[in-house]
């Protein structure tokens, strides 16, 4: 390619990086500098309220604390998924996610929630999937998914060391070691990893905080190792 072209490219990609930059730290501050304004606090104690009230109504035979101590962050009893506090900072990344609904309308979980739904339902959402899909257990085809080519343990995807700012857990990702086989194994291995890293985070933070750094290896990657995008998408 001229080198026009290539410092075309490159300016483009700083402008949207900037761009990015700023709107997610605009995006951001109110939690990254710990202080929340009144109405953010009050939506977090009435999804707390209101998660426990629709949980009431699905008639389950299980307590609402014996169910959620279930299904902890790594699988690791020691970091609950609901937390302490009453949710707090599990809900409080929820209604992030949510971009703090005014309207109390979301289309969170994407798939489950399409045509909208309140909160406290994408929240029973995410609790049954947890139940479901218990993302901290590995499974044979996962450790055979996850092997490289010539036989070797797992190296593609994996959590190991902490960041020495902020002390955010660290996921490794090397692609190019590794092409999708069953795609579902795949998938589930990166969900795996990542909720290994907010159990991870939450013990070295002594619960109080579940950040995690991924740092991506793109050596040897190709598009053509790439999951396909119909896959993605489901």
């Amino acid at each position: 390619r001229p080198h026009w072209f290539r410092r075309i490219i490159s300016r483009n990609k700083r402008i949207k990086s900037n761009y990015v930059g700023k709107k997610s730290l605009q995006k951001l501050s109110t939690v990254d500098d710990g202080k929340l304004s009144k109405s953010h606090e009050e939506m977090i104690k009435k999804l707390a309220e209101k998660f426990r009230e629709t949980y009431k109504s699905t008639n389950s035979s299980i307590s609402f604390e014996k169910r959620i101590a279930a299904v902890p962050w790594g699988g690791n009893p020691s970091t609950p998924w609901w937390g302490s506090r009453d949710g707090y900072d599990l809900l409080r990344g929820y209604l992030r996610v949510m971009e703090w609904p005014k309207n109390w309308f979301v289309k969170f979980p994407f798939k489950l929630c399409a045509n909208g739904c309140a909160p406290e339902r994408a929240l029973v959402h995410s609790l049954e999937f947890r139940e479901k899909f218990k993302p901290w257990i590995i499974t044979p085809a996962m450790l055979q998914e996850s092997k490289i080519g010539s036989g070797d343990e797992t190296g593609w995807c994996y959590t190991r060391g902490r960041s020495t700012v902020g002390g955010s857990s660290l996921v490794w990702v090397r692609a190019g070691l590794h092409k999708p086989v069953i795609f579902d194994d795949y998938s589930r291995i990166i969900v795996h990893t990542l909720d290994r890293a907010i159990g991870d985070a939450y013990t070295f933070s002594k619960n109080t905080k579940a950040r995690f750094t991924v740092v991506i290896d793109s050596d040897r990657f190709s598009f053509s190792g790439a999951p396909k995008l119909a896959q993605l998408k489901n």
